[in-house]
């Protein structure tokens, strides 16, 4: 019974592979249609030093640059201290946009070093940021 299987898994393979060879497509893969794709300028950045208690922002800017109108499901941060918004809107083809990211540094001292994940129906992106949190003087 292995012995079936092994001879109907290498057949599958050498037919795939003459496939590909001929330059026919696979199925799966043309009934998939157009897709999205999140461009990046940026996808870390660095606000250098501050004050514990300082609020900043930075807006990670993004281009369309797909096939498909773009639909950001989530953007979520690694933690309550960092805020992101963004665009409920589609993101036509070419069009570019940008998440916002709000970061509180309130209670934070030392190197900071923060995650948002982006889920869209290109897929998932990872943004990060970092900076160096001075303790407050009093």
């Amino acid at each position: 019974m292995k012995n079936i299987f092994i001879v109907f898994a290498l057949l599958f393979c050498f037919a795939c592979n003459n496939a590909r060879q001929k330059g026919e497509t696979n199925t799966l893969m043309s009934d998939i249609g157009d897709m999205p794709a999140m461009t990046f300028q940026e996808i870390s950045h660095d606000f250098g030093k501050m004050t514990s208690g300082d609020v900043v922002e930075y807006k990670y800017k993004f281009k369309n640059t797909g096939d498909a109108p773009l639909v950001i499901n989530s953007v979520v941060a690694g933690c309550g201290c960092t805020i992101p918004s963004w665009n409920k809107s589609p993101i036509a083809v070419g069009q570019e946009d940008e998440i916002l990211v709000r970061f509180n540094s309130e209670n934070k001292e030392g190197t900071q070093k923060k995650f948002i994940t982006i889920t869209s129906n290109a897929g998932e992106n990872e943004l990060s940021f970092t900076a160096d949190v001075l303790p407050k003087i009093k």
